[in-house]
């Protein structure tokens, strides 16, 4: 089996060069694994040089760990969206395991178009245990560019304080390690345990809005 995968990618990255040559252009950005290149074979290969490592661990907290996605986080994933009261106030939560495996193959290089940004597996470090997904989103909200604070977390480890030491986490990464300037939260009004980490993290009520999911809550912070 990992032959034939390899097989397949080397086909794969053949068939890019070939096209990538005959439209003349002479780079060729990959995002892969470590595993990838070492069966591909990139660093040996002619032409081929490491331009950025993606690392896996994102952020670590004093009870958490936060990685970057991988395959084998799946069925960990499904099992969190296949709760009602988790998804309760997530209005495009994957409803299905296809969805939920396409969301993860999304992210687990960071957000294809901002790979800074991005869900990330959230572990409980006294166990391993994967217990939800947390990160920065990108949108763009009222023609603005904004980023969003994302946290969700397995009923099982709700009333812990996990989530505000996630999210705060998160925000002082993205302050102090991304230079962002601003941060939000969009939460729907009934919501209370989403509203109250959001206050805990120093965030403020911007304005109510409404998209093609609903209304929610916008709430805002400055460095």
């Amino acid at each position: 089996m990992e032959f034939r995968r390899q097989g397949y990618a080397s086909a794969m990255l053949a068939t890019l060069e070939d096209v990538l040559a005959a439209a003349g252009r002479s780079e060729l950005r990959l995002n892969v694994w470590d595993s990838t290149v070492a069966a591909l074979g990139l660093e040996a290969r002619a032409g081929y040089e490491l331009v950025e490592r993606f690392p896996m661990k994102i952020l670590e907290t004093r009870r958490l760990l936060l990685r970057r996605q991988v395959p084998d986080d799946l069925e960990s994933l499904w099992a969190i969206y296949r709760d009602p009261e988790v998804i309760k106030y997530i209005p495009d939560a994957p409803l299905t395991y296809a969805k939920a495996k396409e969301e993860l193959e999304w992210f687990v290089n960071g957000h294809p178009q901002h790979p800074e940004l991005g869900l990330w597996a959230t572990l409980y470090k006294e166990t391993g245990q994967f217990i939800g997904r947390c990160g920065l989103l990108p949108w763009t909200i009222d023609q603005r560019e904004e980023v969003e604070v994302a946290y969700l977390l397995a009923q099982a480890y709700w009333g812990r304080g996990l989530g505000t030491e996630a999210a705060q986490a998160i925000v002082d990464y993205a302050f102090e390690h991304l230079r962002l300037s601003r941060l939000v939260c969009m939460i729907e009004s009934e919501n209370q345990a989403s509203l109250k980490v959001a206050l805990k993290i120093g965030m403020t009520l911007e304005k109510a809005m409404e998209d093609e999911k609903g209304p929610y809550l916008l709430y805002s912070r400055n460095k």
